[in-house]
Order: structure tokens, then C-alpha cells, then sequence
């Protein structure tokens, strides 16, 4: 049976000598990861459980239990097993997905990707594995991403649809999906902030975004990402097509389109992950 998650609408923040309550309403996504990420704990006393922000695509705005963290018994807010209440109008119903999964679903899309294409001269590629076909277990849930929703019971995991970059729709917005496309550029802008863009810096434009909260969780990696670029950068000097597989939130932004991952193995370029990419660029 699966845990199902109360939308919790107030939250205490602790910090220090700091201590105050937050309403979810008041929050924006880029406050959470800036301020209040890993200080928001359950209001009702004596409850010690963490809770961490969701905001949807509709802009509803809530708290939600963390993974691996309980409420005080009897609380409110704590996790309901009861399969017959109304999940849809009450509660949220996304799992996490596991490190292993994020790989197999980006080796199954570069693989069909790759193997659909009518040539594959003109590729620098990762040779090992390159067919292999994982198939994983899945069950009905959606994929969570930045660890915000519950953990996979009996290593079942979420199906991820996959899209090529030109097929994002509406309907995928706020979704974790899994998009492939060709590598236009990469642009590290800021200390937090980077961008492979899998189309011309235009209007509707489709972009792999490291954003903070990417930074917060992979800190080391994000100060690698210069590899990645000068990894890029050498490939397109050679003029070698470059294909992006990456699994992240789809956000609609002003100027187009933001694929945000939450981890560094959310992505391969050419068939490899982040760190296959680093040992390449060692070696050569």
C-alpha cells in the first residue's frame, strides 16, 4: 500500500536562535532553495518531522512531509495509508526516482535515439553499452525531482515519458519528462547558473538549466561544469553532432523552456554521464 502525503499549509522555520512560522502562500520556489531549504519542520508541538515546499504548475503553493521523516503520533500532518481516501483532491502522489533509474532511463533514450538515426557518422559517442536495453520495474506513481516526494516501496519507480525537445507540450509542464536533443551551446553565466542549450539563443528556446538548487545539491560537480564546456566546445570545434539526454522538471519560462535537473547523473552528453565525461577529458 502506498503512503499518501497531507498538503500541509503552515510550517515552522528553525534556524539557530531563529524560530518562526511560514505559510506555504508566502513562499516562491527561489525563496525555498535560498532561505528556508532543510529548516522547515512540522508547526504542531512537539512534532519533530522536516517538511519541504511544493509549488505546481497551477501555482498551488504547500508543505509536504520529507522522505524518511515521521510525525508525532496522532499528528495531523502525518502520512495517511488509507487506500480509500480521495488521493486526487487531497494529496500527492509523487514518488522519488533513484539514481539507477534516472540511468537506466537515459540509456534506454540515448539508445533508441541513437539507433533511430539514419547514420551515426559525425558522432563522438561513449562505445561501451551503447544497445543496452535496461527494463526497469515501474509503477503508476509520477516521477518527483530535488527529493520532494516519497520514497519507492519494493523498488518499484515511476515510468518517465520521454520527448525530443521540439515535442514538449503544455501538458508536460511542472513534469519530470526525459528530453533528448542536439547541442547548440553551453553558457556557465554565474556562479550558480549554467545552460546547455539544445536550441539558438531565440525566442521558444529549450535549455538544460543548472539552476541553484542544482548547485545546492551537487556543489562539487557544479564547480566541474567547466569540463563539461570545454568538453563541448571541443566537439563542435570538430563539427561532430553533440546529442543531450537529460531527465528534469519542465518549466515554461519567458523566453521558452527550462528542462531543471536535480543531480549530476541527470544527464549524458553523447551517451556519457558527467563523470565519464570528466575521466575523457583527463585522458586526453
Amino acid at each position: 500500500m502506498w503512503g499518501v502525503v497531507m498538503k500541509i499549509d503552515c510550517a515552522l522555520y528553525k534556524r539557530g536562535n531563529i524560530l518562526k512560522e511560514v505559510r506555504a502562500i508566502d513562499l516562491s520556489r527561489e525563496d525555498y532553495f535560498k532561505h528556508f531549504k532543510d529548516f522547515l519542520y512540522c508547526a504542531e508541538t512537539d512534532c519533530k518531522a522536516k517538511l519541504n515546499f511544493v509549488q505546481t504548475k497551477n501555482n498551488t503553493k504547500f508543505f509536504r512531509t520529507f522522505p524518511s521523516t515521521e510525525h508525532k503520533e496522532g499528528c495531523p500532518n502525518e502520512v495517511n495509508y488509507d487506500s480509500e481516501i480521495n488521493h486526487a483532491s487531497q494529496y500527492d502522489t509523487r514518488i522519488n526516482i533513484s539514481d539507477k533509474h534516472i540511468h537506466d532511463v537515459l540509456e534506454r533514450a540515448f539508445s533508441k535515439f541513437w539507433n533511430n538515426q539514419k547514420t551515426t557518422k559525425g558522432f563522438h559517442k561513449k562505445r561501451e553499452n551503447i544497445n543496452k536495453i535496461v527494463k526497469g520495474t515501474t509503477n503508476g506513481g509520477s516521477a518527483a525531482l530535488f527529493n520532494e516526494g516519497i520514497e519507492a516501496i519494493g523498488g518499484k519507480e515511476p515510468y518517465i515519458i520521454t520527448r525530443l525537445y521540439n515535442q514538449i507540450t503544455e501538458a508536460d509542464e511542472m513534469q519530470v519528462r526525459c528530453i533528448i536533443g542536439y547541442v547548440s551551446s553551453i553558457q556557465i553565466l554565474s556562479d550558480i547558473h549554467a545552460y546547455i542549450n539544445l536550441t539558438p539563443k531565440v525566442e521558444n528556446s529549450v535549455k538544460v538549466h543548472f539552476a541553484e538548487q542544482f548547485k545546492a545539491n551537487n556543489e562539487p560537480e557544479f564547480e566541474k561544469m567547466y569540463i563539461i564546456q570545454n568538453y563541448i566546445n571541443s566537439i563542435k570545434e570538430i563539427e561532430k553532432k553533440i546529442v543531450c539526454c537529460c531527465i528534469g522538471r519542465v518549466k515554461f519560462v519567458k523566453n521558452g523552456i527550462n528542462i531543471l535537473v536535480d543531480r549530476s547523473n541527470g544527464f549524458t552528453i553523447n551517451g556519457m554521464n558527467f563523470y565519464e565525461i570528466i575521466a575523457y577529458m583527463r585522458d586526453i
